[in-house]
């Protein structure tokens, strides 16, 4: 993998990261190279989270607290995100594999007019991913 910086977008409910998130971490860190994770949400939750997730072995926790991101909206996520991205200019991005995160990870490629591989379960090198198709019968 090349050792270019790789940004997790980590999900959280009322202050608690979810495994998903902990499962992306550890992926990315699989990747080599640098590590961030940003974790968004209501200000107050997304601090608790950021405490959480700097137990992590990462090189820096990104909080997108605001109150617009209080209840999930698709648009408000893509907005913040999409943003965030931008700024960080990472080689990769990692989301948690989540409903939300299908909800708004698709919008947040497209507006930024990237490529999305959804479903990964294994990483071969930074442009070869294997997903599962036919109800895991077949590993592409």
């Amino acid at each position: 993998m090349a050792s270019s910086l790789t940004l997790v977008i980590a999900e959280q409910k009322d202050g608690a990261v979810n495994r998903a998130s902990w499962e992306a971490i550890a992926a990315a860190q699989q990747m080599g190279g640098p590590v961030k994770v940003a974790v968004a949400g209501a200000a107050a939750h997304v601090a608790t989270a950021a405490q959480e997730l700097a137990t992590a072995a990462v090189a820096e926790v990104i909080a997108l607290g605001h109150d617009a991101l209080t209840g999930y909206t698709a648009d408000g996520f893509t907005q913040a995100v999409a943003a965030l991205i931008t700024a960080e200019a990472p080689s990769h991005v990692v989301f948690a594999h989540t409903y939300q995160t299908r909800d708004y990870a698709p919008r947040v490629a497209a507006r930024l007019d990237r490529a999305i591989a959804t479903d990964v379960i294994a990483i071969k090198d930074a442009s070869l991913y294997v997903r599962q198709m036919f109800q895991g019968k077949v590993n592409a």
